[in-house]
This record gives C-alpha cells, structure tokens and sequence, in this order.
C-alpha cells in the first residue's frame, strides 16, 4: 500500500470537503480538479464500455452445498474456468445469508485440495448488504409492531394505524421499501 499516495489523496478529499461547505473556499476547486487528475492520479483507466456476458442459470439449488459447488463450477465453467486451465485470480460470490454460510461451508470442506481451484481458494463469498438490512427491518417489525388491538403508542402498529397504514402480511417477512417508508415517518415523528 502507497502510504504516501494514501495520505495525499486523504488529504485532498478533506480539503475537498472543505471546498463543498464552505462558499469562500470556491476559489481552490479548480486547484483541486487538477491535483486529483494530476499528482495523484494513478493508472487512470480511460473511459469505455466494458464487456458483458451474461452466464445462464445452472438450475442448481444454493441451499444444498454440493448443488451450490456443482452450480458455481458450472458458471466458472461458461467463463472459461476449468479444473487444469484456469486463471489464478480472486472471484467473488454473492448471496443472502443462507447462500452465504454455505459458499464458507463449501470452502471450509474442500480446504484440504492441494489445488487451488479444486480447494474454491480462490473463491470469495460476500454477504450482500440488503440482505443485512432487509432481516434487520424484519426483525424491528417483528419486535416492535405490538399486538392487533394495541393502544401502546411506543409499538409501530399503533402508529401505522395512526397515520393509516395497512399492516404488513406478514411481520417475519415484510416488503421492504413500504416497510422503510413508514418506519422512517414513524422515526421522524
């Protein structure tokens, strides 16, 4: 790591920051475009369209281990990864929580394979973030709705009802955009 590039470009931002709040600070913006595309500019890429090639569904269930390992072999397979011809770089796999444990699951039980492609080494799980949050607000609706026929004005079903909001179906599994909405107004009151 360029500790040095680090510490400019940390450096620039904070007086970039600076630049944006501050209406008397305008004059230096200019300065500062050019520094960033300048001194601390680093093996800039220029701008153009990246390849996409969209891989086909394997049909492979995620929550079974050895399905979810036939199904990401299958689709390092359309990339041109095999076992034996393979390019040694990092490859992220994403999921929700469940697909998540069992990518650590999977990797866990295929340690012990000298190869690299053959042990999943070179095979990063990655918990997606609205994964995270939409169980965190399912757990808050869970927690904190109260009971149908409530007059507890601290529970969100009181103040859903106060402002006339529907009640979620289901408080284990709610919609997530309807559900952030009123419980951001609910915050907010």
């Amino acid at each position: 790591i360029d500790q040095v590039h680090m510490k400019n470009i940390g450096i620039l931002q904070f007086i970039k920051s600076l630049t944006n709040y501050i209406p008397h600070a305008d004059i230096y913006k200019k300065e500062l475009y050019i520094r960033f595309r300048t001194r601390v500019a680093k093996l800039s890429i220029p701008p153009g369209k990246t390849p996409i090639s969209p891989l086909a569904t394997s049909g492979k269930n995620e929550v079974s281990v050895t399905e979810l390992k036939d199904g990401m072999l299958d689709f390092l397979e359309q990339m041109g990864q095999v076992d034996g011809n393979y390019d040694f770089c990092l490859w992220f796999g994403s999921g929700d929580g469940m697909s998540y444990n069992n990518m650590l699951l999977l990797k866990e039980y295929l340690q012990n394979h000298n190869d690299p492609f053959q042990s999943f080494e070179s095979r990063q799980p990655i918990l997606q973030v609205w994964q995270m949050m939409w169980t965190d607000l399912c757990r808050i609706f869970e927690t904190h709705w109260g009971t149908p026929l409530n007059n507890n004005p601290v529970t969100l079903g009181y103040s859903a009802k106060k402002i006339g909001c529907a009640p979620p179906s289901n408080l284990k599994k709610v919609d997530y955009y309807p559900s952030v909405q009123l419980l951001n107004l609910v915050h907010d009151m």
